[in-house]
């Protein structure tokens, strides 16, 4: 006697149960989100995280649907743990607030002595929580995502930089990024947040360098990443490549502003290379200053 409902019918109704499961999980999300229930709440709502092969049944073969679906998901649990941490980043921003050593430390005489991971003022600013136990299904919820789509950017960034702002898992971050550049490499946003956190929270000047000036080469990058790219490999104390980067670039640039900005690069650069020490010392300064006024200036 043949089934009522065939082998491959009742697979597919299974799925779309499954799919309406993971709707009803994301409605919870805003529910809760916008009640004020706390991330805790919300992430014992995400414990169950349905495998890739069932979303992708979920949503008829449409992964990019499914990654969609998956990423509305993710961004409300991400803005009801943003709001649960605020009030943890009161409390340490009044902490620091209280000590002088963080204000008081010199800057280093060099680019190369500096370590921007360690340093207090840099940390202050940008990685304020280093609480691993925060977000703690962000890596899962991501990473399913970009397992559906891999060509989809923007949980590679925003996930990566909320794993390191947020909760300090920096090698997850950092990972993430990997494979977003690895899926993208005509996007420049993986390559420049992955130097972002190689230089700030692991002093990995080179490999911040690298990263931001293969950012720079790619069509569509924002011109202040190919004035960043210029700025770390000279910091990093790679001058001379530094210049010949910035003079290929400027050979195949067919924007007629960025050439003018590369242009005062290659003169300042150039004549950075006799300057000696003091003059290294103020671009230290400069840098150091440019980061932590970011919030005067309406940043982070």
């Amino acid at each position: 006697m043949k089934p009522l409902i065939p082998e491959s019918a009742g697979y597919l109704l299974l799925a779309l149960a499954a799919g309406l499961g993971v709707v009803y999980l994301s409605g919870e999300a805003i529910r809760r989100g916008s009640s004020g229930e706390g991330s805790e709440e919300l992430g014992k709502a995400l414990l169950y995280i349905p495998d890739r092969r069932v979303l992708h049944a979920a949503a008829l073969g449409d992964d990019a649907l499914a990654a969609d679906i998956l990423w509305l998901r993710t961004v409300f649990y991400i803005a009801a743990t943003e709001l649960d941490l605020e009030e943890k980043q009161g409390e340490f921003h009044a902490d620091l607030e209280g000590k002088t050593e963080w204000k008081d430390a010199p800057f280093p005489k060099s680019f190369e002595d500096a370590d921007f991971s360690a340093d207090p003022r840099i940390r202050r600013l940008l990685f304020w929580n280093a609480n691993s136990n925060d977000i703690p299904q962000l890596g899962k919820l991501v990473g399913t995502v970009t397992d559906l789509n891999p060509r989809f950017v923007t949980p590679y960034v925003h996930g990566a930089m909320n794993l390191a702002v947020f909760a300090g898992r920096f090698d997850e971050a950092i990972a993430l990024l990997d494979k977003g550049a690895a899926h993208n490499p005509d996007r420049w946003e993986p390559f420049y947040y992955r130097g972002f956190l190689r230089l700030f929270a692991r002093n990995d000047k080179s490999g911040a360098a690298r990263d931001v000036q293969t950012a720079a080469m790619i069509r569509g990058t924002p011109a202040i990443v190919v004035q960043l790219a210029g700025a770390l490999g000279v910091g990093a104390g790679e001058r001379d490549h530094t210049l010949e980067f910035l003079r290929s670039l400027r050979d195949v640039t067919d924007d007629a502003e960025l050439r003018r900005k590369i242009d005062n690069m290659l003169t300042v650069y150039g004549a950075g290379a006799k300057a000696g020490p003091a003059r290294r010392k103020d671009e230290i300064g400069i840098m150091f200053d440019s980061i932590l006024n970011q919030e005067d200036r309406g940043g982070r």
